[in-house]
């Protein structure tokens, strides 16, 4: 868990850093695991919205990110 929360202290210090890979969406990969971050910037807001294993279909991550926006 320490990678976890050492990922979203460094998303939090510098969110611009990660590209936007899906709709606004922004991906950070956890180092050692093969697990990413999904999150988004709104104003000056950093929302995430999940954390994914890499192999995983990237359309049922598409799908689930899009159903979690409109929520």
């Amino acid at each position: 868990m320490g990678v976890f929360y050492t990922h979203l202290s460094e998303i939090s210090s510098n969110p611009l850093l990660y590209p936007k890979v899906y709709n606004g969406f922004r991906r950070c990969f956890l180092k050692k695991f093969p697990y990413a971050i999904y999150f988004m910037i709104e104003d000056t807001n950093i929302i995430e919205f999940g954390l994914f294993h890499c192999a995983r279909n990237p359309d049922m991550i598409k799908i689930n990110l899009q159903y979690h926006k409109e929520l």
